[in-house]
């Protein structure tokens, strides 16, 4: 291609370049809102975790065990890093 050609395309499709350009940014930040989003329920996640761990029912190990698997299960992560991992995101 040479430069008349580019002017010439330019020149003729101008909407279509900046819709074009608007596409690509709408599509980069889909994928950073979809990232954050993430990030916020795995946080609302371990929060959760943490008020009903901490709070004043008093849980059987049977209890207590089923209830961290179920959380490391939702989280993703394996059951011994989902309180590393809780605590590294919520103080994030």
């Amino acid at each position: 291609m040479n430069k008349k050609t580019v002017l010439a395309f330019i020149k003729k499709y101008p909407m279509s370049i900046l819709l074009a350009i608007i596409a690509i940014n709408l599509f980069s930040i889909a994928g950073t809102l979809k990232r954050n989003g993430k990030l916020d329920y795995h946080k609302q996640i371990c929060v959760r975790e943490d008020a009903y761990v901490h709070g004043d029912y008093k849980w059987t190990e049977k209890e207590y065990d089923a209830f961290k698997r179920s959380i490391a299960r939702e989280l993703g992560i394996p059951r011994n890093q989902s309180d590393e991992y809780c605590n590294r995101i919520t103080n994030y």
